[in-house]
């Protein structure tokens, strides 16, 4: 194998500020030049990077004369400063928790992976195309059939829930229609959101807008327990959770609209289908589910339903997630927390710290936590499927294109996605990537009930992902500022702004969802639409 050049060598060894290279650390072990190097930059969230120690730690053992080195970190590898700096860190290959595909592409930054993504993997009859979730595979592949990354995880993001709670205090409806703890007479839950019994995962979870709302009052009125507690500082989790709410009101067809701007949508009164383009695709805004999802932004924020440093610029996810846990041996019990499917894993640390102070039974693994799909409306309009927002689709894994080991790092790449190496991902870490595998038994015995609860709900026949952060038409790269999050939930009502609806709500008592609905198709109507994005009109 080609050996790394005199400047590679003299990076492994040297400890270099943020702006240059910077390994893991055994960074002092002499060189060997015996051996072939690979170098990953790994980014350091919810994850970790335990997953990806053991595959290095396995493939090193098959290849004894490669060492693979993997550094962690957040801000250098994150989507606009990797694009600019990658050149001069000298990583070979990235694990990153989001990029602009199309940008790293015509940018020259990304090796071409085609051969080692579309052929058959060793001792399978499937190459990591094969098992790709159809929708990302699609988004991935170029238009001349090129891959230049491969999706790295999926996690779903909304309300999760505590188990032991709802199981200790009653808080699953059963098949009467009533929450057992007000109703002792059957302890057989209901069909929940999807109206299935065999799918257990939303059994005994409110299955309506009415019972979410009974559910609530149940839980501040009768018991003394917070509902809800999610992080002040990234405000982008509020965004995202009213988000869920509406892509589940939609259902994935009609949701993934206001990615694509093509296809066609009846809106709430029509008998027929409106043809959607980028010429009329602020029409969308008159979507229905964006006012269900905001129906309960006011609700939770008018109602109190919420730990007050949830609004708190400096309470970061970490802290929320320590509240949430710590609640169950000091303070105000807390129900739930808005969070993606990371935040197990994330929070390892702290179920570690309760254990010390409070028992076993507060331990990584035996607490239990569980995942609520959004309830469906009491007209009976929501979609009856199950339809999940991922925020993590533009995660990525990718060789550099100025790699100086490109063979070695392909076959890493397929290594790691091998069905042994997706099931030691998931093992690890709880998490899922967005590919077919099987879990075995071996597998799920080291999961906790969150991580089991994910994969079970992920895998539902009924269930539909839509992946919030894909840009599937250039207009959403060119027009940033005036698209992203503001094309999810920028409202101007009496000539002001808002964005952050359970904010506003908590501080303009004016504000309500109507005309805070209203207000959508304000910010986005006919005349500043053309305005703007005339440009881009077929």
């Amino acid at each position: 194998m080609i050996r790394k050049t005199t400047a590679m060598i003299l990076c492994a060894l040297m400890v270099f500020s943020l702006g240059g290279c910077q390994f893991r650390r055994d960074d002092v072990e002499e060189y060997d030049p015996t051996k072939t190097y690979l170098y990953i930059g790994n980014y350091d969230g919810g994850l970790g990077d335990e997953w990806l120690l053991a595959l290095a730690e396995e493939y090193m053992a098959e290849h004894t004369d490669v060492i693979i080195r993997i550094e962690n970190d957040k801000d250098r590898f994150a989507d606009a400063t990797l694009l600019e700096q990658m050149d001069n860190y000298g990583y070979d290959m990235y694990f990153v928790n989001a990029v602009t595909y199309s940008n790293y592409v015509a940018r020259g930054k990304m090796l071409n992976i085609t051969d080692a993504v579309t052929t058959d993997l060793d001792g399978e009859n499937e190459s990591i195309a094969d098992k790709m979730n159809p929708t990302l595979r699609e988004y991935y592949q170029t238009e001349d059939d090129q891959f230049y990354a491969v999706p790295f995880f999926d996690s779903i993001f909304g309300t999760v829930y505590d188990v032991d709670l709802f199981e200790t205090e009653g808080f699953y409806y059963n098949e009467n229609g009533n929450l057992m703890c007000d109703d002792p007479t059957s302890d057989v839950k209901s069909a929940g959101p999807d109206g299935k019994m065999e799918t257990e995962y939303d059994n005994g979870l409110p299955a309506t807008y009415s019972q979410w709302e009974n559910l609530m009052h149940t839980m501040k009125y009768d018991f003394s327990i917070i509902p809800y507690i999610w992080t002040g500082e990234y405000t982008y989790y509020r965004y995202r959770f009213l988000t869920s709410i509406w892509a589940d009101y939609e259902g994935k067809a009609d949701f993934d609209l206001n990615m694509t701007f093509n296809g066609s949508y009846t809106f709430d009164g029509d008998e027929t289908a409106t043809p959607i383009s980028v010429n009329n695709a602020y029409l969308l805004q008159q979507q229905q589910g964006k006012k269900y999802a905001l129906d309960y932004a006011e609700y939770i924020v008018r109602n109190g339903l919420y730990v007050k440093t949830s609004f708190d610029g400096t309470n970061t996810h970490m802290m929320a997630q320590r509240s949430y846990l710590d609640s169950a041996v000091e303070g105000d019990r807390i129900a739930m927390i808005i969070e993606g499917g990371w935040w197990e894993n994330e929070a390892r640390s702290f179920f570690d710290e309760i254990v010390a102070d409070s028992g076993e039974e507060y331990a990584f693994g035996t607490r239990r936590f569980a995942f609520m799909p959004t309830p469906k409306s009491d007209d009976g309009k929501s979609d009856p499927d199950t339809t999940l927002i991922s925020s993590t689709g533009n995660s990525v894994a990718f060789i550099a294109a100025n790699t100086a080991e490109p063979e070695l790092a392909k076959d890493f790449l397929r290594f790691v996605h091998s069905d042994h190496g997706l099931r030691t991902f998931t093992r690890m870490t709880g998490a899922i990537r967005p590919y077919d595998y099987e879990l075995e038994e071996g597998d799920l015995a080291e999961m906790t009930h969150y991580a089991k609860n994910m994969w079970e709900i992920y895998h539902s026949e009924d269930t539909e992902i839509s992946y919030v952060t894909l840009y599937y038409n250039d207009c959403f790269v060119q027009e940033a500022s005036f698209l992203g999050s503001n094309w999810w939930w920028k409202s101007t009502v009496n000539g002001r702004e808002y964005l952050d609806a359970m904010w506003e709500f908590s501080q303009e008592p004016s504000l309500n969802a109507e005309n805070y609905f209203l207000g959508l198709q304000t910010t986005f109507s006919q005349s500043v639409w053309n305005n703007r994005m005339s440009k881009y009109f077929d």
